[in-house]
């Protein structure tokens, strides 16, 4: 856990000017400089971040917005981003020369997404997650794992679950045909849902599988994707590949053997 009366470089340095105090042991020295990959782009919010260089510029503007981001997230301690750029590179003279209006105008060359919202294949990874959010988030009563076998999923809620849903997708989309498909694909998975708890014969119909429960839900790594499958986030549309490091890099066995002549350089 954080602890600003020594993890922090400045309370760090009051202290020694006052009396000599030094972190216990069990505490190291507060980091001064954290060298990062473009990774440090994603989820890091701690708000001391106050100075970052970037070296080179990113392949994409919406990576360089959410590495930059990372840095002056206190109101009272704002950021400082200084950008070095490779002279030998293209890319970085070329966002060197225009740097002000670059940056400026850069939420405007944002890339688009990867994946086309409310598209066929976008529906069929994501709706039952969304449908299944809205069904138990409705109310205190729906959000126990067993409630899955009592929430309502016809009348009023239903009807204007459906229409939500197509709405948004015709004001993301502008395209009637999508709208339509999300509101079908909407209404028959209320409808299955429905069916799959009245053929219950034993035990409790809950979300997701449990001792005496049959779960509704699929884990996206449990066998072949369905109608069922339901990410715990959007962005985990595909099943995790595990990778397995051997120790020993076996692709060099059978190498040849180096041999160095007099002036040192490899044959």
């Amino acid at each position: 856990e954080f602890d600003p009366a020594w993890d922090s470089s400045s309370a760090l340095e009051e202290l020694r000017k006052k009396d000599g105090t030094r972190p216990p042991p069990s505490r190291s020295m507060p980091l001064d400089v954290l060298l990062a990959t473009s990774m440090l782009q994603v989820g890091v919010d701690v708000q001391r971040l106050g100075l970052m260089v970037v070296t080179g510029q990113p392949k994409n503007t919406a990576e360089y917005i959410q590495a930059t981001s990372r840095v002056g997230r206190d109101v009272e301690r704002p950021g400082l981003v200084l950008t070095v750029y490779q002279w030998s590179r293209p890319r970085d003279l070329g966002h060197y020369e225009s740097f002000a209006y670059d940056h400026t105008t850069f939420g405007m060359r944002v890339e688009g997404l990867t994946t086309t919202p409310f598209s066929e294949r976008a529906v069929d990874r994501g709706l039952t997650a969304v449908v299944a959010a809205a069904v138990r988030h409705r109310g205190p009563a729906g959000l126990p794992n067993a409630a899955a076998g009592t929430v309502d999923l016809d009348g009023p809620f239903a009807s204007r679950l459906i229409a939500l849903l197509g709405s948004r997708a015709r004001l993301v989309t502008h395209d009637e045909h999508g709208a339509d498909l999300v509101e079908k694909a909407t209404r028959d998975r209320l409808e299955r849902w429905q069916e799959r708890r009245k053929k219950l014969r034993t035990g409790l119909f809950g979300y997701q599988e449990a001792p005496d429960v049959t779960g509704l839900l699929r884990r996206p790594d449990d066998g072949t994707w369905d109608r069922w499958t339901a990410p715990m986030s959007l962005r985990e549309v595909e099943p995790e590949v595990l990778l397995q490091l051997q120790s020993r890099d076996v692709s060099v066995d059978d190498a040849p053997e180096w041999e160095y002549d007099t002036t040192g350089q490899a044959q």
